[in-house]
């Protein structure tokens, strides 16, 4: 099925399910953003230093 799929639009879901360790079996589910929507992170610009770690 294509991404652009009218049946399931453009919003899809990721799951990732711990398979060992403390979170074992735990299911994280994350919603993918339309096309236009993405954003590359919410952290400061590349290469710029944080001010409380100096």
């Amino acid at each position: 099925m294509s991404y652009k799929s009218p049946r399931r639009g453009y919003r899809r879901e990721v799951s990732v399910t711990y398979m060992s360790g403390p979170l074992d079996g735990k299911t994280l589910t994350f919603t993918q953003p339309a096309p236009g929507e993405e954003r590359a992170g919410d952290g400061p610009p590349r290469g710029q230093r944080n001010p409380s770690a100096v």
